[in-house]
């Protein structure tokens, strides 16, 4: 987890993944910055965060304060994560602890876009069971969406890059 104090300064094509009981402050020199909600958790995240003093239950990551003169009303130097672009970050790692979920959650629409592709996963997952496959074409299928997602994966990171 990364605790910024100060402000945002002098960045360029950023994506923000924030939880702050403050209002985020964006100072000159930045553009496309986008902010989006926390994304992810780990069983030991409110501990650490009540050790520091962060209370999730004010969560201001979407109100930022633009200072400086990059920032013009009509040409923000940031914008809010589309819905759409939003996705889930796991942290790969087994410890115990209490967390179980973000602290203080997702914004609602956020929550009901994960909710949303969720429930089209497991529609799909019993679709495919469902399609009465032999192993052999389990194993053609599944060849299949391993090299379309390489293909979009390496489509994406063109893309980027």
């Amino acid at each position: 987890m990364l605790l910024v104090e100060s402000g945002l300064f002098s960045s360029t094509l950023c994506t923000l993944h924030i939880l702050t009981p403050l209002r985020p402050l964006i100072l000159g020199g930045n553009d496309t910055i986008v902010l989006a909600p926390y994304h992810t958790h780990y069983p030991q995240l409110e501990a650490h965060m009540t050790s520091v003093g962060l209370c999730p239950s004010t969560n201001q990551w979407d109100k930022p304060l633009p200072v400086g003169p990059d920032h013009q009303e009509d040409l923000p130097v940031y914008s809010l994560l589309p819905l759409e672009e939003f996705s889930m970050f796991a942290i790969p790692f087994e410890m115990e602890g209490p967390t179980n979920d973000i602290p203080g959650g997702l914004p609602t629409e956020y929550a009901d876009m994960v909710a949303k592709r969720s429930s089209d996963l497991k529609k799909w997952k019993s679709m495919v069971r469902d399609a009465g496959l032999d192993a052999a074409q389990r194993r053609q299928f599944q060849e299949l969406v391993e090299t379309k997602f390489q293909v979009l994966g390496h489509f994406v990171v063109n893309c980027f890059w």
